[in-house]
């Protein structure tokens, strides 16, 4: 998300205002991203700004890159800061 204005970043703000759930593209790790910026992707410290910044109800993260382990994608719950936050994993299903 770092590659969006500020006009841009406060449209998709309010776009997910108070949403029951935001399904967040978080391919890369913060300390990976600046490898990877301007490919079009995001982190979970992105995801962890808007859920923040918009008040949505819960944040679900997926598109993970295959660069990485279940055990890595897994250890990213130590940036989380409530049970806000979801983990996509294959199968998973969401009733909302």
């Amino acid at each position: 998300m770092a590659c969006l204005s500020p006009a841009d970043y406060q449209q998709l703000v309010d776009y997910c205002r108070d949403v029951d759930l935001v399904v967040f593209d978080s391919a890369y790790s913060p300390e990976d991203y600046p490898k990877y910026k301007g490919w079009g992707h995001s982190t979970v410290e992105d995801g962890l700004r808007l859920r923040k910044d918009s008040g949505c109800k819960k944040m679900l993260f997926s598109h993970f890159s295959q660069e990485y382990s279940d055990e890595e994608i897994t250890s990213w719950q130590q940036y989380f800061d409530g049970d806000y936050y979801i983990l996509a994993r294959d199968g998973m299903e969401i009733e909302i």
